[in-house]
């Protein structure tokens, strides 16, 4: 279950997201009031502002190619058009929020497995058409591996190394 306060206006929850599964993560994105959930449950985008608090709800999109459980999500590109998604696999997945997962899904092996962490920074350095993203995984290893994301590709830059 994933529930959502707005915490100006009551104690109680205003949404409630149910799934038939377990939910590990969640990534929001404000300027679009979506919502991406992760877990035992597949990878799935909601809007806040179609959910009501008295039906069942429906997800706008459903992520069935990835792998599950998934364990950590992060929004990221500029446009926050992205979602990278880490878990039970040593792999990053990159999915379009647009839903067009079966022509747009990129993913690259990590050293880490399972992947608990994706921490993402955008680099202010570059132009703002070839503008990049630094993405850090960590999860159940020594190694936490750097990667760069551009529009079209992940390239996995190398990783830093922590003794056992």
């Amino acid at each position: 279950t994933c529930k959502i306060w707005d915490l100006s206006s009551s104690h109680q929850p205003i949404h409630t997201i149910e799934t038939n599964k377990w939910i590990s993560c969640c990534a929001f994105d404000m300027a679009t009031d979506r919502l991406v959930i992760g877990g035992d449950c597949p990878l799935s985008l909601w809007h806040l502002a179609m959910l009501s608090s008295s039906t069942k709800q429906k997800p706008l999109l459903v992520y069935n190619s990835i792998p599950t459980p998934i364990y950590s999500l992060a929004l990221c590109s500029v446009d926050d058009d992205t979602i990278l998604v880490g878990g039970d696999t040593n792999k990053l997945y990159s999915v379009p929020k647009n839903g067009d997962e079966q022509t747009m899904t990129i993913s690259r092996p990590t050293t880490p497995s399972p992947i608990y962490t994706i921490a993402t920074t955008i680099n202010k350095n570059s132009t703002k058409e070839n503008e990049d993203i630094k993405v850090a995984v960590a999860g159940s290893h020594w190694h936490i591996d750097s990667f760069t994301i551009t529009e079209t590709n992940i390239r996995k830059i190398g990783h830093y190394e922590f003794s056992k």
